[in-house]
């Protein structure tokens, strides 16, 4: 899972650690600046009363969104769609099934035209070496 970051990018993740204090796994532009974060560090990052998180959107002028990393891709998803919890997260050889409980976590999950289903499968296939992911 080769990541190629640019210039900008790894300047950007320098600037969120700087002023953070929390290590910078990744980094993906957008409309929302997406950082993963490095496992353990997500408090440090968030700081005390959102203010580091507030001091970061003021920083880049963009809604920044943390995503803690996991080593294993079911945890992983499960901190990237936070607040959602209501599914099971499955994987079977190179595909992952996400089993919503109800419509609207299955609605969430995959949004308007797909963005999200699609957003996440970006960022899992930026990590893991996963083919799929199907909301069931």
């Amino acid at each position: 899972m080769a990541r190629v970051l640019d210039q900008e990018a790894m300047g950007l993740m320098m600037l969120f650690e700087k002023i953070s204090g929390a290590g910078a796994r990744d980094l993906i532009q957008g409309e929302t600046l997406t950082i993963i974060v490095e496992p353990g560090k997500m408090g440090l990052a968030i700081g005390k009363e959102g203010r580091t998180l507030t001091r970061l959107e003021n920083t880049f002028k963009k809604p920044v969104k943390l995503i803690e990393y996991s080593e294993d891709v079911g945890q992983f998803i499960r901190n990237a769609v936070k607040p959602l919890f209501k599914f099971d997260v499955e994987v079977q050889e190179k595909k992952v099934i996400i089993k919503g409980h109800d419509t609207k976590t299955k609605g969430l999950l995959i949004g308007r035209e797909h963005a999200n289903l699609n957003r996440l499968k970006e960022l899992v296939k930026r990590h893991f070496d996963v083919e799929d992911i199907v909301v069931v």
